[in-house]
C-alpha cells in the first residue's frame, strides 16, 4: 500500500523532455523498417508524425510564445511609463492620463490576458490542410496523425481520472478536436506519445506486422545500449546475445560491456508499462514489474547462482567472456524502451514488495533515452564511480529521486553526497531529492539552437591535479587502473580538494627529495600516491607494495590501492587486500554512515 502511493505521487510529477532529438531517434529507429506497412495501415509513417510534433511546437507554439513574450515586454513598457507619469507634476493627454489611475499596471495585465484568451482559440488551433502545410507532409497523411492522436469523451473515466494521477488520455493522445478544427493542449507531450500511440494502433498479437515490430524493436533496444555503454567506455569490449549451459540449467545474457576491473551485465526489455500500471493499480504494478525488472533480475541472478556450483569456464562462454564475469566490479543493468521514472528510481522499494529476493543485488534500472543522457555526460572512470555511488545509495535506501536525471544531476553537482541526512530518513521514511535536471534541459536547449545564452555541457567539479591524475590513469592504462580511479574520485568535494592538494605538494617536491607520498584513508579504503623517479618500476612496486600492506595494517583496512610512479615516468596500481579482491572491492559499494564522505 505504501508502495502504491509513493508511485501515485510520484507519477504526478511529470515533465517535458530536455532530449526531444533522443525521444525522435528512438522513434524513428523502432519503426523505420515499417514505413510503408505503416503508411498502409495507419495511413501515416513515423517520420509523418515526427513532422506534424515539431511542426507543432515550431510553428505554434514557439511564436505564441513569442507574442506572450512581446506582450509582457509591452506591459512592463507601460508600467515604466506609468511609473515616470505618476510620479511627475506636469499635466497629462489623454489617454496617458489613464495611466495615474490607482493600480493601472493591474488592470493593463488583465486587459492583455482578456485579449490573449479571447484571441486564444485563434492562436492555438489548427486544420489538417494548415498542418500539411507547415509540416511539410501530405494532407491525407497529416490528417491521419491528427485524428488518430485525438482523445475522446470515452477516454476520461471518472473514477481514473477526476484527480492528477499518471496515465491520463492526454498523454498519449494529446490532441482534441471541435468542429473542423484540432487544439492540441500540451504541443511538448505529442513527440513522446507518438510510439507508444503508433504501437497500440498496431498492436494484433496474430499480425505478421506486429510480431515483426516487436523484434525489430527488442534487437534495436539490445543492439543500441550495448552499443552507448561501450562507447561511454572508451577501449571495452563488448558482447550481444551471451548464451551459457551448463548440465542442470542454460540462459543468456542480453549484452556484455568489459572494461578492465568492470563488467556491465545488460538486460533490455521492450515491453511497455500498461495504463493501469501507471494509475498506481497494485495487481498491474506486480505484473508490469515483474515482467519488465523482475525477470530480468532473475536472467542476472541465474548466471550468478550457476557459478558457485560451476566455474565460469565451463559454462560454454569465450575464454574474453569469462575474463569479463571475472572482474571484480560487476553491475546489473536494466535498460527499457519504455519510461519507468517511478519503478526505476524506486528500484531499493522493489525488495519490500517482494519483487526482488531479499539478497539480490539492486539493479541499475534506466530508459535508453535516459541512457543516451548519462553516456553524454559521462565517460569511463567517471561512469564507472557514477555507478558506484548509485549502487551505494541503493543499498542505503534513505535517498531517493524522481528520475535518473535527477540522480544524474546531483552526481555532477554534489558528487551523490549529500551530508548529514535528517533524523527521519530511513528505508520507511526515504529523502526525496529535489531536481537537478535544469542544466541538462540549459544545454540541450542550447545545442539545439533553442537557447540564445551560451551554456556549457554540465560537467563535474575536479580540481587540476586530481583530473589530470585521473586523465593519466585513464590513458596508460595499468593493471587496475579502474579500480585506481575510483577510489581517487571517492569522496566529496571537500576530500578531493585535500587530494588534489596532497598531490600538487608531491609534485613540487620531485626535486628535493627521493621518494614522495600521499596517504589517505576514506571510508575504510586507503589510498597512497608514491613517486621515486630515481628507481625502475619493478623496484618502486615492490617497496610500494610493503607501503601499502604497512599502512593497511596501521589502519586496519582490508583495501589499500598504491598509485606509483618511477624513473620510467609510467603509472603502476598495486593494491593490497586481505580477502578476494571482488569482496575487498565491495567495500566501495556499501552504504556509508551518514550518507555522505
Amino acid at each position: 500500500m505504501e508502495y502504491q502511493r509513493n508511485t501515485q505521487l510520484n507519477s504526478m510529477n511529470v515533465r517535458i523532455s530536455s532530449f526531444p532529438h533522443y525521444i525522435r531517434r528512438v522513434t524513428e529507429k523502432c519503426f523505420e523498417p515499417f514505413d510503408d506497412r505503416c503508411r498502409e495501415v495507419l495511413g501515416f509513417t513515423a517520420k509523418d508524425a515526427i513532422a506534424v510534433s515539431e511542426s507543432l511546437v515550431e510553428s505554434r507554439l514557439l511564436p505564441n510564445m513569442e507574442l506572450l513574450q512581446e506582450l509582457v515586454d509591452t506591459r512592463n513598457d507601460l508600467q515604466r511609463q506609468y511609473n515616470r507619469l505618476r510620479d511627475g507634476d506636469r499635466r497629462i493627454p489623454f489617454p496617458a492620463w489613464t495611466l495615474r489611475l490607482p493600480h493601472y499596471d493591474t488592470q493593463l495585465a488583465i486587459d492583455l490576458l482578456a485579449w490573449s484568451e479571447f484571441e486564444s482559440l485563434e492562436l492555438a488551433s489548427f486544420t489538417s490542410t494548415e498542418m500539411a502545410e507547415a509540416a511539410s507532409v501530405p494532407i491525407p497523411a497529416a490528417s491521419s496523425v491528427l485524428s488518430k492522436f485525438c482523445a475522446s469523451d470515452r477516454d476520461f473515466e471518472e473514477k481514473h481520472h477526476a484527480f492528477p494521477v499518471g496515465a491520463h488520455p492526454l498523454t498519449t493522445k494529446p490532441i482534441l478536436s471541435y468542429a473542423t478544427r484540432f487544439l492540441i493542449p500540451a504541443p511538448q507531450m505529442l513527440l513522446e506519445a507518438i510510439r507508444p500511440r503508433m504501437e497500440a494502433l498496431l498492436h494484433d498479437p496474430k499480425s505478421p506486422l506486429w510480431q515483426q515490430y516487436t523484434k525489430h524493436r527488442g534487437k534495436y533496444l539490445e543492439r543500441e545500449s550495448i552499443e552507448l555503454l561501450g562507447s561511454a567506455l572508451v577501449g571495452s569490449s563488448s558482447w550481444r546475445s551471451v548464451s551459457w549451459r551448463s548440465p542442470t540449467a542454460a540462459g543468456e545474457i542480453d549484452g556484455l560491456v568489459h572494461l578492465g576491473d568492470v563488467c556491465l551485465q545488460i538486460q533490455c526489455k521492450s515491453g511497455k508499462i500498461t495504463a493501469a500500471a501507471r494509475r498506481g493499480s497494485d495487481s498491474h504494478m506486480a505484473t508490469d514489474v515483474d515482467k519488465l525488472i523482475s525477470r530480468a533480475t532473475e536472467q542476472h541472478q541465474a548466471l550468478m547462482n550457476e557459478t558457485t556450483t560451476t566455474p565460469l569456464k565451463e559454462l560454454g562462454l569465450s575464454p574474453s567472456q569469462t575474463e569479463a564475469l571475472q572482474s571484480p566490479l560487476q553491475f546489473q543493468v536494466i535498460v527499457t524502451l519504455d519510461d519507468l521514472v517511478v519503478w526505476a528510481t524506486l528500484a531499493s522499494r522493489l525488495k519490500t514488495i517482494g519483487q526482488l529476493p531479499a539478497g539480490q543485488e539492486i539493479p541499475w534500472v534506466l530508459s535508453l533515452t535516459d541512457l543516451m543522457v548519462v553516456v553524454d555526460m559521462l565517460k569511463n572512470a567517471e561512469l564507472v564511480d557514477y555507478l558506484v555511488r548509485r549502487q551505494r545509495l541503493e543499498r542505503d535506501g534513505r535517498v531517493i529521486a524522481h528520475d535518473e536525471q535527477d540522480w544524474l544531476g546531483h552526481y555532477i553537482t554534489d558528487a551523490l553526497c549529500f551530508g548529514t541526512l535528517p533524523e527521519h530518513a530511513s528505508h520507511e521514511r526515504p529523502v526525496l531529492l529535489p531536481s537537478q535536471s535544469e542544466q541538462f534541459d540549459a544545454w540541450y536547449s542550447y545545442d539545439a539552437g533553442r537557447r540564445d545564452a551560451p551554456t556549457k555541457q554540465p560537467r563535474q567539479y575536479l580540481p587540476t591535479n586530481l583530473r589530470e591524475l585521473i586523465d593519466r590513469l585513464q590513458l596508460e592504462r595499468p593493471d587496475h587502473w579502474v579500480i585506481a580511479t575510483v577510489v581517487l574520485l571517492d569522496g566529496d568535494r571537500t576530500s578531493r580538494t585535500k587530494l588534489s592538494q596532497q598531490i600538487m605538494e608531491t609534485t613540487s617536491h620531485l626535486q628535493s627529495k627521493q621518494c614522495h607520498s600521499v596517504d589517505r584513508t576514506l571510508n575504510e579504503v586507503g589510498l597512497t600516491y608514491y613517486v621515486n623517479h630515481q628507481i625502475p618500476t619493478e623496484i618502486m612496486r615492490d617497496e610500494a607494495r610493503k607501503h601499502g600492506l604497512e599502512r593497511a595494517t596501521e589502519n586496519g583496512v582490508d583495501l589499500w590501492v598504491v598509485i606509483g610512479e618511477a624513473s620510467e615516468l609510467k603509472l603502476s596500481v598495486i593494491i593490497h587486500n586481505n580477502d578476494p579482491l571482488d569482496a575487498a572491492v565491495d567495500k566501495l559499494l556499501e552504504p556509508r554512515t551518514p550518507a555522505s564522505d
